[in-house]
């Protein structure tokens, strides 16, 4: 939530757009939601419900668990959309109930609807949900006037579903890149510092894991192939981030006496900052990632890269020799192997590092708000036409 209400200010922000956001749950506009994750209870430390102008609805059926089908269950965004007088509606995914309810709002009132996600077609579903989704989705898709795609993938799965080139606008998933870009210029030289006060190692070179501990994030390959690589005594690994994962690391790491691994535990967005700089390599090996924006962050740290086949910000941030890796999901082998590499080459990983920094230079919020324009003035062409 602090990456999209980011995008919120900086949209309501824009002199063209007056912008009204509507919550169809209270629990992601709090922490509620992700405390489920997390495995402990949190708070942001950044503002998600300022700068921009907000409703949360009630939901008819409160459930412990919002990203369920039912679990966004308000009735509200019917009369909102209805009286609103919109002239588009951005629908955010299309999963839950609360969307296929804004949908129908906005055909009813003939209010045109841009659609942005985060789906793709990295991972295979069930014979019968893609029979399903084969169904229903191109329906949805044949009655939205835009698309917003935040990546290539995002972007293919718009089209395997009847999206038309022309209507489908690059907005990217963005994070706050001046704010990330100077806090590095601040913490660069402070590097051997700021490794004292975390008690990690001065002179090893530190990998970096950042994120839910949770099984989709796949941490525990992480630690496979870190424990595997052959150059492990030269380097350190560690773990940002909390969830239930944490203690089968810890457990695997205390039974097989693994030296230099460390673990941080949940970091807020202002404490990010000082474990990208004391770092050397990042890594996120998930089983599942439709993006990844902790990608984004460390490459405005200059830091190279390494993902897995299955997240999603690997085919768009990630260049292959050039800033970074990727690695088939699941091989722990490779993930090994390229830990080594990286390891064992301080030249590279500075010139990687570097190129990273000029990669994620694009991926703003200027550029994501500017796809959002683009689809508008779409919109008001088909419509003048």
């Amino acid at each position: 939530m602090p990456y999209r209400a980011a995008f919120f200010r900086h949209l309501a922000n824009h002199p063209d757009i007056d912008l009204t956001v509507y919550y169809a749950t209270g629990a992601y506009a709090t922490e509620e939601a992700e405390n489920r994750e997390f495995g402990v209870p949190i708070k942001w430390d950044t503002s998600i419900l300022t700068g921009y102008r907000y409703h949360i609805m009630r939901s008819l059926f409160p459930t412990k668990n919002p990203s369920l089908f039912f679990g966004q269950f308000t009735l509200g965004i019917i009369p909102a959309l209805l009286k609103g007088g919109y002239d588009a509606v951005i629908i955010y995914g299309h999963f839950y109930i609360s969307s296929l309810l804004a949908f129908l709002s906005a055909r009813i009132s003939k209010t045109p609807i841009i659609f942005r996600g985060d789906s793709t077609l990295l991972y295979p579903r069930p014979f019968i949900i893609r029979a399903i989704k084969r169904i229903i989705i191109p329906l949805l898709f044949r009655r939205a006037g835009a698309f917003l795609s935040i990546g290539s993938k995002n972007r293919d799965f718009y089209r395997y579903y009847g999206g038309k080139e022309e209507s489908i606008f690059f907005a990217p998933l963005a994070v706050d890149n001046d704010f990330f870009s100077s806090h590095f210029e601040r913490c660069r030289g402070r590097k051997t510092e700021l490794r004292e006060k975390l008690n990690l190692p001065k002179e090893k070179t530190v990998i970096l894991f950042v994120g839910k501990l949770i099984e989709r994030k796949n941490p525990f390959d992480l630690l496979l192939a870190f424990e595997k690589a052959s150059l492990r005594k030269k380097a350190a690994l560690l773990f940002v981030g909390e969830g239930k994962e944490r203690e089968r690391l810890k457990q695997y790491v205390e039974k097989r006496a693994i030296p230099d691994v460390f673990f941080a535990g949940f970091a807020n967005q202002r404490d990010l900052p000082r474990y990208y700089t004391v770092s050397d390599i990042f890594v996120l090996p998930s089983r599942r990632d439709s993006w990844g924006l902790v990608v984004n962050e460390a490459m405005n740290f200059e830091l190279p890269v390494i993902t897995s086949t299955s997240v999603g910000a690997g085919y768009d941030l990630v260049k292959p020799g050039e800033n970074g890796f990727v690695f088939p999901t699941g091989n722990v082998s490779a993930l090994s192997l390229l830990l080594d590499q990286l390891i064992a080459d301080e030249p590279l990983r500075k010139k990687m590092g570097k190129r990273s920094k000029e990669i994620i230079e694009r991926f703003n919020f200027e550029e994501a708000v500017s796809g959002v324009l683009s689809a508008l003035n779409y919109l008001a062409s088909r419509r003048r036409g």
